[in-house]
């Protein structure tokens, strides 16, 4: 039976697979550019950190970092531009990203989950704007990767529920979840409503 902890790791992955098969199915990004830059530099920086810091090889931030990379590779083959006309901004986020977050586990891996949880926050408030967007094709891989992303949510805040500060930034980032499901779901039936008024 999975842990609660494995369950987190798991509707990740699934996360990442639906994001993968958007990409090609519908050559838009899945994930916003900066949210993608964010948490690629983040989950590389953890597996690195966990490497070298407690020398252990964790499975499941090996197989985020090969996710990421996946999304990242599709981005670049199959994708239109997001936000600019150039997709090479990206890189920048990820270094600058993967910079910090280094730092960070260097200092105080100790706070990681902390840390991780302002990522979530940022990349969910990021995901809403871009689940909103008209040029966003809202498909059943839309509303799948809305779901496990917030099953993963969900997993992860049951984890690290002792924490005062970590459970309001989950409540924050479970409306936001639920947000971003809803407006998968029913973004164009709300518009055209909008628009007969």
């Amino acid at each position: 039976m999975l842990s609660i902890d494995g369950l987190t790791f798991l509707f990740w992955i699934t996360t990442y697979v639906l994001i993968i098969l958007y990409n090609v199915k519908y050559h838009r990004l899945g994930i916003p550019p900066i949210a993608i830059g964010l948490n690629f530099g983040w989950e590389t920086a953890m597996f690195v950190g966990l490497l070298f810091t407690q020398a252990q090889f964790h499975w499941g931030y090996f197989l985020w970092v090969l996710m990421d990379l996946a999304i990242v590779i599709t981005y670049f083959w199959f994708c239109k531009p997001v936000y600019t006309k150039r997709k090479y901004n990206f890189g920048f986020v990820y270094l600058a990203s993967l910079v910090l977050f280094s730092l960070l586990a260097h200092f105080d891996l100790e706070n990681m989950p902390l840390f991780a949880f302002c990522i979530e926050l940022i990349i969910n408030l990021e995901w809403l704007l871009y689940l909103a967007k008209r040029s966003f094709v809202l498909s059943p891989l839309a509303v799948g990767f809305c779901l496990t992303k917030l099953l993963g949510d969900l997993a992860a805040w049951y984890v690290f529920r002792q924490s005062g500060v970590i459970t309001l930034l989950s409540i924050a980032i479970l409306l936001l979840n639920i947000l971003c499901l809803y407006t998968a779901l029913f973004r164009d039936q709300i518009q055209r409503s909008d628009r007969k008024h």
